[in-house]
């Protein structure tokens, strides 16, 4: 269980280095045609010194042709030509392995792209643009780590780097809003009215941040540019929209429950303090559980909501902990307060027990590790994100509200194998446990969960003073 770091956005300062250049040389790579583009892979992955007639048969270019794109792969300064053979400028050469990869029909914008992009940047901006301490031992990884780290990190990070630059904000919603997470250069140019070097210097600002970057598709032996989200955070949104599809629809004639008022809990609290008064309810205490149990079990609750031995202990020990009732020669009897508490109408009563200091969750001694106020407020907050009136399974709020975007335990960005990917968090036995005894247990004691049980697995709908307290 974690806290999120407050940190600053990134402020990526194009004019620290000679941007224009990167410029100037992606707006040429994207004029070339395929087959232009296929003579500078070849001339990439050649040896530094490479005659042009084995350009012309390793591409299958006549040596008139092969000349003309030469000439137009000349502004690039990739190369020299001499004796009729290239020198490749390796320096350069790293350059344009990395930007080649746009072009190429399985590229996918990725955190190793975006390492690779940041290998052409001096030093000094890196540590400056993102934040990082000098004595960082691994600039890339603390990048990631500040920056990247959860889904709920990093769209905070979005939405407060886009919110220092309008221009690019526009151009980023377009793309974030997009339902493919994709949209063209062309369509985006006519929304924006931006040139090409405006947009492309737009873009460059973009993929430093690591937000969105270009990439080109053959469309008639030329290329077409597009915008899209970086691999690791559109899988994310996919995979969170999949999973939100995954909802079951539950037979609501087959949920077995204790009740559909929400208050249930509040009133079976009355009525044991009412019957406090009425009749003699004599308890005694278990030491296993904790709980103060009456002591004769045939004694009949008229109007309680459950008549099981362990639900009447719950209500009469949560009106001990209440200072509602004491025990006075091992019998319950009324406080003075409860007096008022019971006159009180049931909605405000549900709310004075649940904002009680006293009604603290029970069993905390049970759970090793740590258990703040904060980890409770981010449950429910997670409940409020629940469809009003919907039934829903434990196990389906688990996975769905609570792995995506709480800071209880959140899903992380993981090298799983040669990918990045955000994979989503997981609870362990002994968590699922406390958080059951959140929701099903404490929650519905103080009105905000009706629990109940679907196809012998524990369901529970959220009652409307969620909604009211996490509005």
């Amino acid at each position: 269980m974690q806290d999120i770091l407050m940190v600053n956005p990134c402020k990526v300062e194009l004019e620290d280095f000679d941007y224009e250049r990167d410029l100037k040389l992606r707006l040429h790579l994207e004029k070339l045609n395929t087959h232009a583009i296929y003579v500078l892979e070849e001339i990439l992955y050649s040896p530094l010194k490479v005659s042009i007639q084995e350009l012309c048969d390793n591409t299958e270019t006549s040596y008139t042709d092969i000349h003309s794109i030469l000439d137009s792969l000349k502004p690039l300064g990739l190369f020299d030509i001499n004796n009729e053979t290239l020198f490749i400028k390796k320096d350069v050469r790293k350059y344009f392995e990395m930007l080649i990869e746009k072009f190429e029909p399985d590229f996918s914008p990725n955190l190793d792209y975006f390492k690779d992009l940041l290998k052409h940047v001096p030093i000094h901006c890196i540590v400056s643009w993102y934040h990082i301490p000098r004595t960082s031992n691994n600039i890339f990884n603390s990048i990631i780590e500040k920056h990247f780290k959860t889904p709920k990190i990093f769209e905070k990070y979005i939405t407060e780097t886009l919110s220092l630059d309008p221009i690019a904000q526009n151009v980023a919603d377009l793309v974030l809003n997009s339902s493919c997470g994709k949209v063209s250069c062309k369509e985006i140019q006519e929304k924006t009215s931006l040139n090409e070097e405006e947009l492309e210097k737009i873009i460059l600002f973009l993929e430093y941040h690591y937000i969105i970057a270009s990439s080109y598709e053959v469309e008639d032996n030329h290329y077409t540019k597009y915008l899209s989200l970086f691999s690791e955070w559109k899988n994310w949104k996919i995979n969170s929209q999949f999973s939100s599809k995954e909802e079951l629809s539950l037979h609501e004639d087959e949920i077995q429950r204790i009740s559909d008022n929400e208050f249930s809990f509040i009133e079976d609290m009355s009525l044991i303090l009412t019957l406090c008064n009425e009749i003699a309810l004599h308890v005694t205490y278990n030491q296993k559980d904790e709980l103060f149990y009456l002591e004769d079990e045939s004694i009949r609750l008229p109007g309680i909501n459950n008549n099981e031995t362990t639900y009447i202990a719950r209500v009469i020990n949560k009106n001990l902990l209440l200072g509602l009732c004491v025990i006075e020669e091992d019998q319950l009897r009324q406080t003075p307060p409860a007096k008022k508490w019971l006159e009180t109408p049931i909605k405000k009563r549900t709310l004075i027990t649940f904002k009680h200091p006293h009604n603290a969750l029970s069993h905390k001694s049970r759970f090793s590790f740590k258990q703040h106020d904060r980890n409770i407020i981010e449950v429910q907050k997670a409940l409020s994100t629940i469809q009003s009136g919907r039934w829903i399974m434990f196990d389906e709020f688990m996975h769905l509200n609570l792995s995506s975007g709480n800071s209880l335990k959140q899903a992380e960005l993981k090298r799983v194998g040669r990918e990045w990917k955000f994979e989503a968090a997981e609870y362990d036995p002994k968590e699922i446990e406390f958080i059951k005894l959140i929701v099903l247990g404490w929650l519905f004691e103080s009105g905000m969960i009706i629990p109940g049980t679907y196809q012998n697995k524990d369901c529970f709908k959220v009652t409307s003073l969620i909604y009211e307290l996490y509005s």
